[in-house]
């Protein structure tokens, strides 16, 4: 027994001690409750006695892990909630005492208070329902009940504990009352509106007592207070708690059998109603609102769920800080009331057996009890049906689909879905047919452009399935497409898209969205095009596998069908539709060339044509044919896409690369060859989406090639050891291995291919994108392990030992270069060499990348760190700024990295020349600075010139405020550090403000001109000793100090050579350093606008610092800052007023984004002040509102989604608008409408405003004022739209129609900008089924009336004019197009006088598509207003109804005043519709009219520039010319082309020029010697426009010709010199590296033109290709595909870095064929360099090294001489070695002996200087001539050994495989 008894003591030890003795938690408790419930009943109550005695004694030792265990035992553990129940008492006393306001710590999760709370809310939601309660304990309960009352209106409270508060406080208002929940709840609901009206969150107890007793004793009907009750916060917190305490009285509604009994005792009653819920608002009785004669439940009367709802809809109509948790109360209600409905029908299922047997004498008695039970049950109330009022749920919830409160439209979603099965609980099907109303209403608004269309249409369509939406809606494909070309509204048309395509087979979804899709895919808006790809086609290749192939098919060869050819191709092969592994590969290429399928390749019917041709295809084959067919057209589609002169083209090829469903899959051999090729020629790119899209590319194609490597790997068993433990054998097998050669030898060729690209030669989008693509490299492998480092997992180990052992230096032979860890031996000097650029964003990612090479073994070691740092600091003393920045970077970058290698920084600060006592390199720096600033005291020209400050400064900067690891201070020297760094800087500007002020007569007190600064500067320099003259020394890029150059060196502007510009630039730099420290400064004589600048600052960010529960602060602030704007004031100049720096301060604070949710409540007041404040004769004040508005309609309406400002996609529905701000809408109207009567006075002024007299104009003065507060007013209003038709309802339309009629009145205005605003306006608002009536009354205003009022008739004219374009289908109207003629064509007689209302009309004509109109119209006075619009037009609607005839008479005619205006009007719409008439007989006459004004002298027509465009556009969309010029149009064109009219006028000339060159033969010139002549002007004038400095419109005149000539130039004109062939080819190459990428992308299109010439040889079938001793399988093989057939394949646009390529390919092939080597030479000018002559200008600039401040970049920064040489090398050679069977070996190139001499030459100078300067990255024009050498000279040796010529190079450069950018000369 007593072993029994130890045992269980044992047990009870052993709970408890882990329930009282171990830090517990959840988990715990959880297992605590398995062991209690297998132990016997005795050990349970022994253990529950234990319990019971340890909680007491833990209360009162420790109440807070008291309480907490009480809430972990409750929550997890049922086994000990009864024993509890035992020391209920101690526990409640203990909560009482915590749940005291003072006690709630906003800051804290765990605060006493939500400690006590917690504990409370699982004592009474677990513990009080299975024990009685005591009266000991009531008492408690009140008190509790009282604290939590407090608690609730507390503004402390924070929101993660409020909603436990109010649950708990509903919970024990449960305990407390026995009855009459509803009154007690009432009573709880009417004291927290009293106490929000009495200054809310200064409440007692007591105080809060005698609220709730008053409201007890009181006699005003409890209803009446329940309608009485606003809507806050705390009432919101109140009811979320009632519904989520789940207490059963709520579903208190009567007893059915009662209910029956006391409805037969009155048969003869009209059906009645327990609530005034039940009567129809639709209906007149429903302003009465009776109370019922009788009650079923209480006082309250009626069902308590019921008659909350005028609570619940308050709450969720305003726009409040709580609105998202108003509509979670909304939610939890609608679900109390379906399960108040389930409960009424299971109870009225027990009663009505026994019922209906009582009643079965009586059928009506039967009948009234049925129908009373329905009218009871949920569905049966009008407020949960779709009747057209605003006040039901249904209204409520479609008028918030858009409400900007974070989360709300996903409540409401879910509060639909919610009302949708309430009906369907009470009635199988019902939701359906809801659904269904909804779909319809939605398709008849038709309002595809406002976004609160398409959640209730997703939801619809889920219940009635997708087959039946379309039915009811056949524009839902349509409407949803329309969505795409909006991003807000595309996620929401895409949810829809979702719903449909899992409801439709694939033939349905091919019948109804198949075109659809097509039609997105190519369409010409990008947006669209975007958003179907990345939205649409996911989902729908998802739902049918195999439609991607049926897409194909749809797709054209244009761009935009390769943008969607290779989207589609993508999506399958990410969701796994489209596999291109290698082992899927049945059948190789000769069996599929003998099943004649290469023939098909392009066709995707490729299958069928197998197996119709050939009958030995086995049945197991068939699959994996029909695969490989496939395969080898998806091939086919790839390469041509990846050459693509189209950017997305490209971008979603390599996507569609590098992309897999699989992260790991292999990277095939073929995939390989791609990418590879694709990188080479893509590096450059200056087209930043189109980088970020490869960096995303590149980050999934290195994982696959990593998982891939490491997946094989595993396989193979390898593991991490050293090099000479693997066996030779061992390693040759596993580089046998397919998989693992191919992906670690291209992630091998990549690391490689990015660090070739990182040399300074290579411009700024070579450089970065390499530094990017590296960086992604080694984030694949290495992995952050704590703050700022990062190692190698052991998982990604084994891949780069792999790569280690393969690519070591035992294995690499002398050309390859061995790798370890991912870098090569010069990584880190390269990385460190790029945080010397001058580009922040490079050396930003070059320090990323040394960062996350700190842990490798290329880390800094110590002998390099003091070399790296010295020269950091060297360049800190450069006036540049941008080596001064680099400078920083380095020193940061080397420090940081050295004090992490566990070195002590201060041993190498002592090995430093200017070595200190300092113990840290931060003391270290900042003794730097101090003593520069000493010197710049002392002497300021010459710390300018030696010692600048801010260098040192930025790098201390960095060192402190970047987190860099660098030695840092110890805590106790950190305040005293910040002090004294903060008081110097202070110094250091005051010190530069007062020297570039020292000249001006108010000191630095005012900021001084800069004639006063200029002035400053001159009297510094001559106080130091100074002169005007150039510095005795400057600092060059490297740092070093330089001699000053000789007085005939060229002396630029820009060069450091005046000490004035040393000095501004030291004082320049200081200051702006200073925004380490931001301080405000207020005095007497601070700038007004800096002041309120400051000031609005200042209280954005303390609102914003704030706590997020905590809105007193932001409340306050708002409230007085509007009282603020409402103060008279007097104005001042000089000052600005109060109202203005509060307009200012709401303006800042209205744009502070964290403030939103607070601003909410507040944006309708705001609004209306600034409204108001429009009116102010402050133009201050008017100008601080204008800030405001700009602000303000943002938060109201929203974003502007695309730029038309009248477009419905910037609209916001009325009904969201107006149930969110109710009293702002009533503002705009009460504001429009006193405006509106205001201006009557005006409605009765003369017929012609231009005949007012002087007397009106204070009233013209009066109206502009009021006019002022009306625009804004107007543009917010036209902002608006009636909704979709969901939304619709009576009190909206009568809202609506209010607005409409103020509008309406203000068509009349004095003012233009109020008369078109409201045009708008009236018809953004007007219901779409009373357009017919309003377009009606407009048409009364506009009959001729006996008193005219001119104003009023624009106005009309203006809404007309909207009206039908808004609502395009009214020209199909015939009957209202007759009304609208009848009235509106009296404005185009001869008496009316106004022209701008005559234009109007005639507009709308046009848009109406009128027939009709006047013959007898004639044009007047064209300086009269309107006069000019209005012929114009009017010839452009006689061009549209007779556009030949017309064209004709206007080009043929003579008049002389207004024959300039309409000839330009028709040769303007001729250039814009051309296409039209191009295949017309008539173009042939028109364009000889053209030669025909060509032929007079250009100065006598103001048409002649809109004539020579019409010429260039005919010239360039037909291949002959129709006539011939004469000689003296030639002779204007020469005139022109030499610019003696103006520089357009020659830019047209030479584009005109070069389609007569390519067009006409040689004997159709008028004579050779002007043939000479103009073409010897033309090559000079296109050598000149394709220079770099000329303009852009230059540069693409210079392509466009070069389009049109070129290729008749090179290859078809008899008497073009070589040297004109030559400044051809020169200009080409020029202009395909532009810096403007549509100048490259235009010359592309020269390109193919000449691709597509009889002479290049691309186009010659196989067997003439071999005939001339082609070899097919080498030619071209970079740029067609070799499954293509080359005489059917339709050549594609290359992008221009391929271009360049085809280009020189282009040239070299004609000369080869052609046996004419000087074309040849003209390509190897350009890869040796000799066409820019970089060689020449070389010595003078390396002796000559100016270093510059401000750099005028005039050159062209794109530029790449080494690339450009390495593609003329590539096509050389590829042509060379191709064609050498087509070569005359007796005319091979005599010139090679002389470029050989050249060479060498180059080579002597080259050697010598770069034995003067062998860190060629800090001399780039150096690197980039000796990379062209290198290039060139390779280049040479091999042409040498082609041709077998023998050559000499004397001088054999090469690059050092072991260092950066070194050179090795033998």
């Amino acid at each position: 027994m007593s072993g029994h008894l130890d045992t269980m003591d044992e047990i009870v030890q052993q709970i408890t001690g882990h329930l009282f003795v171990t830090a517990v938690d959840q988990k715990i408790v959880r297992g605590i409750n398995k062991e209690i419930e297998e132990l016997l009943p005795d050990v349970k109550k022994l253990l529950q006695a234990d319990i019971v005695q340890k909680v007491k004694k833990l209360l009162a030792e420790d109440p807070l892990v008291a309480l907490t265990t009480v809430n972990l035992v409750c929550d997890g553990c049922s086994a000990l909630r009864e024993s509890l129940g035992e020391c209920l008492e101690e526990i409640l006393v203990v909560c009482s005492t915590r749940l005291q306001t003072h006690l709630i710590d906003q800051h804290r999760k765990h605060s006493q208070f939500h400690v006590a709370v917690k504990a409370l809310y699982s004592i009474l939601q677990y513990v009080i329902p299975q024990v009685s309660l005591q009266t000991e304990v009531t008492p408690l309960l009140e008190r509790i009940y009282l604290s939590l009352f407090v608690a609730l209106t507390s503004e402390k409270l924070p929101s993660d504990c409020a909603l436990i508060t109010a649950t708990s406080l509903c919970l024990t208002v449960s305990c407390l009352k026995t009855e009459n929940f509803e009154v007690e709840f009432l009573h709880m609901l009417s004291t927290l509106h009293e106490l929000q009206l009495n200054d809310t969150g200064k409440h007692s107890e007591c105080s809060v007592e005698g609220v709730l007793e008053s409201f007890k004793k009181g006699d005003k009907p409890l209803r009446e207070r329940l309608g009485d009750i606003k809507p806050a916060y705390p009432v919101a917190l109140l009811l979320h708690g009632l519904f989520n305490s789940d207490v059963q009285w709520i579903y208190n509604y009567g007893n059915w059998s009662d209910i029956f009994l006391k409805l037969q005792s009155a048969p003869g009653k009209e059906h009645g109603n327990d609530s005034y819920l039940d009567y129809n608002p639709s209906s007149r009785q429903c302003d009465k609102q009776p109370h019922p004669q009788d009650s079923n439940v209480g006082e309250v009367g009626g069902i308590f769920l019921y008659e909350i709802y005028i609570v619940i809809r308050k709450l969720c109509k305003g726009a409040t800080s709580y609105t998202f948790q108003a509509f979670q109360v909304l939610r939890l209600w609608l679900t109390c009331v379906r399960e108040l409905g389930n409960r009424m029908r299971k109870d009225y299922d027990e009663v009505l057996t026994q019922h209906f047997q009582e009643c079965s004498v009586s059928e009506g008695c039967n009948d009234y009890n049925l129908y009373h039970y329905k009218k009871n049950l949920p569905s049966g109330k009008w407020i949960f049906t779709t009747l057209s009022n605003q006040d039901t749920v249904f209204h409520l919830l479609n008028s918030n689909w858009e409400n900007p409160s974070k989360g709300v439209s996903d409540v409401v979603y879910v509060c639909m879905v919610e009302l949708l099965e309430l009906h369907e609980d009470d009635a199988p099907d019902q939701a359906k047919s809801v659904a269904s109303s909804m779909v319809m209403s939605l398709s008849s608004s038709d309002a595809w452009t406002s976004k609160s269309t398409y959640p209730p249409l997703a939801l619809a369509v889920s219940y009635i399935g997708a087959q039946k939406a379309v039915m009811l809606c056949p524009r839902l494909p349509t409407g949803l497409m329309t969505s795409l070309s909006v991003n807000h509204l595309a996620p929401a048309g895409t949810k829809v898209y979702k719903i449909m395509v899992e409801g439709l087979t694939s033939c349905l979804w091919s019948e109804y969205f198949f075109t659809i899709v097509c039609e997105a895919l190519h369409s010409d808006d990008r947006l669209t095009q975007q958003n179907v790809r990345s939205l649409w086609l996911p989902p729908t290749l998802r739902q049918y596998p195999r439609i991607y192939l049926e897409l194909l098919s749809g797709c054209e060869d244009t761009t935009g069908g390769w943008v969607a050819r290779m989207a589609i191709l993508r999506v399958a092969r990410s969701l796994g539709s489209l596999s291109l592994k290698e082992h899927d590969t049945a059948l190789d290429h000769e069996e599929l060339s003998n099943l004649h399928v290469q023939k098909s390749f392009s066709s995707l019917n490729a299958y069928s044509e197998i197996k119709g041709s050939s009958s030995s295809v086995s049945v197991e084959n068939e699959y994996y044919i029909k695969k490989q067919v496939i395969n080898l057209c998806v091939l086919s589609y790839l390469k041509p896409a990846l050459s693509h002169l189209d950017e997305t083209v490209r971008g979603e090829a390599l996507s569609f690369l590098c992309h897999t469903r699989k992260a790991s899959e292999p990277v095939s051999l073929e995939e390989s060859s791609y990418l590879k090729w694709f990188f080479k020629y893509n590096m450059n790119i200056d087209s930043a989406p189109f980088r970020q899209g490869m960096i995303k590319c590149y980050k999934a194609l290195v994982a696959r090639l990593r998982d891939a490597s490491a997946t094989e790997l595993k396989k193979l068993s390898f593991r991490v050891l050293n090099s000479k433990d693997y066996s030779s054998e061992f390693v040759r097998n596993l580089k046998a291995n397919p998989v693992l050669q191919t992906n670690t030898e291209l992630l091998v060729w990549f690391i490689k291919l990015f660090h070739s690209n990182l040399a300074p030669d290579g411009n700024y989008q070579r450089r970065i994108l390499s530094l990017l693509l590296y960086k992604e490299t080694l984030l694949a492998f290495y992995e952050k392990k704590t703050f700022m480092t990062y190692s190698v997992p052991p998982r990604y180990m084994t891949v780069c030992a792999y790569i280690n052992l393969t690519n070591s230096k035992e294995v690499c032979d002398e050309e390859s270069q061995p790798i370890t860890d991912l870098s090569l031996p010069w990584t880190l000097e390269m990385l460190l060499c790029s945080c010397l650029d001058e580009m922040n964003n490079i050396r930003d990612e070059a320090e990323n990348i040394l960062k996350i090479m700190e842990s490798s073994k290329n880390a800094v070691c110590y002998y390099k760190a003091e070399e790296w740092l010295q020269r950091g600091l060297t360049l800190c003393n450069s006036p540049k700024a941008s080596d001064a920045e680099s400078g920083a970077t380095l020193v940061k970058v080397v420090s940081s990295s050295y004090y992490n290698g566990g070195h002590d920084i201060s041993t190498l600060l002592k090995n430093m020349e200017r070595s200190s006592e300092s113990h840290s390199l931060i003391s270290f720096l900042f003794d730097c600075v101090e003593g520069q600033f000493k010197m710049a005291q002392n002497n300021l020209l010459e710390a300018a010139r030696r010692t600048p400050i801010h260098g040192s400064l930025l790098a201390l900067g960095r060192c402190v405020f970047e987190e860099a690891h660098v030695a840092p201070l110890l805590p106790e020297d950190v305040q005293d550090f910040v002090h004294k760094l903060a008081s110097l800087m202070v110094k250091m500007v005051e010190f530069m403000l007062s020297k570039l002020a020292c000249a001006s007569q108010n000191g630095s007190a005012v900021a001084p001109s800069f004639a006063e600064m200029g002035d400053s500067v001159e009297l510094i320099i001559k106080e130091c000793g100074g002169s005007t003259a150039p510095a005795e020394f400057y600092h060059s890029e490297c740092g070093e100090d330089i001699e000053e150059r000789d007085e005939e060196a060229d002396d630029e502007d820009n060069a450091i050579s005046g000490d004035h510009q040393l000095v501004l630039a030291c004082c320049w730099q200081t200051m702006k350093v200073e925004e380490i420290l931001d301080q405000l400064e207020v005095g007497a004589q601070t700038s007004v606008t800096r002041e309120a600048a400051g000031m609005a600052m200042m209280i954005q960010v303390a609102c914003g610092a704030a706590p997020p529960t905590n809105a007193s602060l932001i409340n306050n602030t708002i409230t007085k800052l509007l009282k603020i704007t409402q103060t008279e004031y007097a104005e001042q100049s000089t000052l600005d007023s109060p109202p203005v720096l509060a307009l200012h301060v709401l303006h800042s604070v209205v744009i502070h984004a964290p403030l939103a949710h607070h601003m909410i409540h507040h944006m309708p007041a705001i609004t209306a002040t600034c409204l108001e404040a429009f009116t102010s004769e402050s133009w201050a004040l008017r100008n601080a509102a204008l800030q405001l508005y700009g602000a303000v309609v943002p938060r109201m309406v929203g974003q502007k989604k695309v730029r038309d400002d009248s477009s419905t996609l910037n609209s916001l529905t009325a009904p969201e608008f107006l149930s969110r701000h109710p009293t702002l809408a009533e503002f705009l109207l009460q504001l429009l409408s006193g405006c509106g009567s205001g201006k009557e006075v005006h409605n009765g002024l003369a017929h012609n405003t231009a005949t007012k007299d002087r007397t009106g104009a204070t009233k013209d003065h009066l109206s502009i004022k009021v006019a002022s507060s009306l625009v804004p007013a107007l543009s917010f209003v036209a902002r608006l739209s009636p909704g979709t038709g969901l939304q619709q309802n009576r009190g909206l339309n009568d809202t609506l129609e209010k607005f409409c009629q103020v509008t309406n009145t203000l068509l009349g205005s004095p003012v233009h900008t109020v008369r078109r605003l409201a045009s708008l306006a009236l018809v953004a608002l007007t219901l779409t089924k009373k357009v017919h009536i309003c377009i009606s009354n407009l048409l009364q205003l506009l009959r001729p009336p006996k008193l005219a009022n001119t104003n009023l008739i624009h106005g009309s004219l203006c809404a007309l004019v909207n009206f039908v374009q808004t609502y395009p289908n009214l020209r199909n109207d015939q009957e209202l197009k007759n009304n609208i003629v009848t009235s509106v064509n009296w404005l185009l007689e001869p008496n009316n006088k106004c022209l701008i209302t005559a234009a109007l009309a005639l507009k709308l004509f046009i848009f109406l598509q009128v027939d009709y109109i006047r013959t007898d119209v004639k044009p007047i006075d064209s300086f009269q207003p309107g006069a000019a619009e209005f012929i114009q037009t009017l010839t452009m609607r006689k061009i549209y109804h007779n556009s030949q005839s017309e064209i004709v008479k206007i080009l043929t005619s003579n008049l002389s005043h207004t024959h300039d205006l309409e000839e330009q009007l028709c040769i303007d719409y001729l250039a814009d519709h051309f296409k039209i008439y191009n295949h017309s007989s008539w173009i042939g006459m028109i364009e000889r009219l053209m030669w025909q004004r060509l032929e007079q002298k250009p100065s006598i027509h103001k048409t002649a520039l809109a004539v020579m465009k019409l010429l260039c556009t005919i010239l360039e969309e037909n291949d002959e010319l129709h006539s011939l010029p004469s000689v003296k149009c030639m002779e204007n064109l020469l005139t022109l082309l030499k610019g003696c009219h103006g520089a357009k006028a020659a830019s047209l000339a030479l584009v005109i020029i070069a389609h007569i060159f390519g067009k006409l033969d040689d004997n159709q010139w008028p004579g050779r010697e002007m043939k000479c002549n103009i073409l010897s002007t033309f090559t000079g004038v296109i050598r000149s426009y394709s220079d770099p400095t000329s303009t852009e419109d230059y540069r693409l005149a210079a392509s466009k010709a070069l389009k049109a000539s070129m290729k008749s130039l090179l290859f078809s004109e008899q008497d073009v010199s070589q040297v004109c062939k030559e400044n051809l080819i020169f200009v080409c190459t020029e202009l395909l590296q532009d810096e403007d990428s549509d100048i490259r992308n235009s010359v592309c299109y020269v390109v193919f033109s000449l691709s597509d010439s009889d002479h290049y040889t691309k186009t010659m079938s196989k067997e003439k290709l071999l005939e001339k001793g082609f070899d097919t399988q080498s030619f071209s093989k970079d740029l067609i595909p070799d499954n293509f057939n080359l005489q059917s394949h339709t050549l594609e646009l290359f992008h221009p870095n391929l271009a360049i390529l085809e280009l020189a390919k282009i040239i070299t092939h004609q000369s080869i064929c052609t046996n004419d080597w000087s074309s040849f030479r003209v390509i190897w000018k350009i890869c040796s360099g000799q066409h820019i002559d970089d060689f020449s200008s070389l010595h003078k600039s390396f002796f000559n090294s100016s270093s510059y401040l401000f750099h005028s970049h005039t050159m062209n920064l794109y530029k790449e001489p080494k690339q450009l040489s390495l593609r003329m090398a590539e096509a050389m050679l590829d042509a060379v070695k191709g064609t050498t069977r087509a070569v005359d070996l007796n005319n091979v190139p005599d010139w090679l002996q002389q470029e050989s001499e050249i060479l060498n030459e180059q080579g002597e100078v080259l050697s010598k200087l770069i034995s003067q300067q062998p860190h060629l990255f800090i001399h780039k024009q150096l690197l980039s001539v000796t990379s062209t050498y290198i290039v060139a000279s390779k280049t040479l040796l091999s042409l040498s050994d082609i041709f077998n010529i023998p050559i000499n190079i004397t001088h054999n450069l090469s690059w050092n495989s072991s260092h950066y950018c070194s050179v090795d000369v033998r």
